[in-house]
């Protein structure tokens, strides 16, 4: 298992330039250079470029999990409207708690996150308390 997103995006990144490939996702070189250093973590908007263009398996960037690609004929769209509502939800419950987890467990966190909101059915907000028990269970 590949250990870190940084790590997973450059297997997807593979022989291609960090140049070509941060054109791909619309961001700059050296931001692709952070990602891969998990210096930072790409937003919603560069997963959803991610699976658009490589069929990439968000879970799988962001946990380790599963497959790296969604296979072909399956579901695997990617709602960036949950996605970017549980990085936010996330992100806005720890400066509220003021906490920082490391990459992986704020990275599945999220993932839990955006695997509750599309199970429910607005796909777009989450009861506090459960958000609250998982980050809990994250710390």
């Amino acid at each position: 298992m590949i250990e870190t997103i940084g790590s997973r995006l450059r297997s997807v990144r593979g022989k291609m330039s960090q140049d070509e490939f941060a054109g791909h996702l619309s961001v700059h070189k050296e931001t692709v250079g952070k990602y891969e250093r998990n210096l930072m973590q790409p937003g919603s908007d560069v997963l959803v470029r991610l699976h658009q263009n490589w069929r990439v398996d968000i879970n799988w960037l962001l946990t380790g999990e599963g497959d790296t690609n969604v296979p072909a004929g399956t579901s695997g769209d990617l709602n960036e409207a949950a996605l970017t509502a549980a990085l936010r939800a996330v992100e806005e419950l720890l400066d509220q708690r003021h906490m920082v987890l490391t990459y992986e467990k704020k990275t599945k966190l999220i993932a839990m996150v955006y695997k509750q909101l599309m199970r429910s059915d607005s796909g777009q907000s989450m009861e506090l308390g459960m958000l609250n028990d998982l980050l809990d269970l994250a710390s």
